[in-house]
């Protein structure tokens, strides 16, 4: 099955691939699929779809929230590594 389907490719470029493929798996309805999860998942917490996600204001403040705990995870280090200082010294 395979050998036919490569003779059957040979000739095309990779976007009729892409193309083709994307019909042969139903593109649209994984799209439709997806888009019934977010309407699913909408009343909680997270972020509806992933265009959202994609957005520059989400991604400055999931970045701000990861360096907000990493500022803190630092800082309790730093006091630590002084509270030995302290009691080894």
């Amino acid at each position: 099955m395979n050998d036919e389907n490569d003779q059957q490719n040979e000739g095309l470029t990779r976007s009729q691939l892409k193309k083709k493929k994307h019909h042969i798996f139903g593109r649209n309805k994984l799209n439709h699929f997806k888009d019934e999860l977010d309407k699913d998942l909408s009343g909680q917490a997270t972020v509806g779809s992933r265009s959202e996600r994609d957005t520059s204001e989400f991604k400055q403040k999931r970045l701000g929230r990861r360096l907000n705990v990493a500022i803190f995870i630092l800082a309790l280090l730093l006091i630590l590594v002084l509270l030995i200082m302290r009691f080894m010294g």
